[in-house]
């Protein structure tokens, strides 16, 4: 690049420059999966009418699908990957970069933001790999980076606790690899909420339905997103709370992963409705049965304004 002035500006390039390629980051990766999300995805409005199940639409033939897999395999060849933890680390080795890129490279590697475990941002990776429907690949990795599944006598707190960031395996130190710092506050809270809905409902659980005639209604479109490790083998089941106080229980008689499944029938228990002032019920609590995928109509609408006390859901 030769010397030029800047438009609008007084200030000059005075010399030469050169472009120098910065070591991998994951936050890079993360941010490339995000702009691949297609329009097809849980969070893109796609069309649920024809009753299509997650594993319908998340093919391996689907182009963002194998785009997604192929830097997910990638990523996992990359030092990015820590062998030892099976966890990611927030860059490769920054030792042949110097201070210009900021303060990261004055802590030891494995330590803070010099190729740690930062939860925050292998949060967000987890996420992506769910978004875009890898869902094999997003089980095995949340089996070791997830905080529940960790040993919480090596990560050092309670397993309800998310920690800024985890010691490497590439910290001089081996007795510490594996233990959990709060340095800072941790944003992971944020990306595992995000994870829960699409893995319990679905990132767009309510969505317009529209029958042949062209008229739309509320509908719920419950299409969870759940291993089938994750249900209780005597009962076949798995209960969560839906919009913060609704219980939701999930039947599921074939014990299979759910995105190879749909709702097949809705077991609705409304609240009946209260008169406030004299604290007696004007309206019975009422059971409802719902067959086939979704709920529409003025059970959707009861559901979304939270007059139902639970749902039972199940999958077939």
């Amino acid at each position: 690049v030769t010397s030029s002035p800047h438009q609008n500006s007084n200030l000059r390039i005075t010399g030469p420059c050169s472009r120098k390629v910065l070591p991998i980051f994951l936050e890079g990766i993360v941010r490339y999966i995000k702009i691949l999300r297609p329009a097809s995805s849980p969070g893109s409005g796609y069309d649920m009418n024809n009753d299509m199940k997650l594993s319908d639409i998340f093919t391996n033939s689907n182009p963002v699908v194998k785009e997604t897999r192929e830097i997910y395999q990638n990523t996992k060849n990359t030092k990015l990957y820590d062998q030892k933890l099976e966890m990611y680390r927030l860059s490769v080795s920054l030792s042949d970069t110097d201070r210009n890129i900021g303060r990261l490279v004055a802590f030891p590697p494995g330590w803070l933001e010099n190729e740690s475990i930062w939860l925050h941002m292998s949060y967000k990776y987890y996420l992506e790999l769910l978004r875009n429907g890898l869902y094999d690949e997003f089980y095995n990795e949340i089996k070791n980076g997830l905080v529940p599944y960790m040993n919480n006598t090596i990560y050092g707190r309670s397993p309800l606790e998310a920690a800024s960031f985890i010691v490497s395996s590439k910290f001089p130190s081996k007795k510490i690899h594996g233990n959990s710092y709060l340095a800072r506050l941790s944003g992971a809270t944020a990306e595992f909420i995000s994870m829960w809905d699409i893995m319990t409902a679905s990132a767009t659980p309510f969505i317009l339905f529209t029958n042949p005639r062209g008229v739309s209604t509320l509908a719920l479109c419950l299409r969870p997103a759940l291993a089938s490790f994750l249900f209780h083998k005597s009962t076949q089941s798995l209960s969560f709370t839906f919009l913060g106080g609704i219980n939701v229980t999930y039947i599921n008689p074939s014990l299979g992963n759910t995105w190879d499944l749909l709702p097949i029938s809705y077991q609705i228990h409304t609240k009946g409705s209260t008169n406030s002032n004299t604290n007696s019920n004007n309206e019975k609590p009422v059971k409802y049965l719902v067959v086939g995928s979704m709920v529409k109509g003025m059970l959707a609408r009861s559901i979304r304004n939270l007059l139902v006390s639970d749902i039972i859901v199940t999958l077939g």
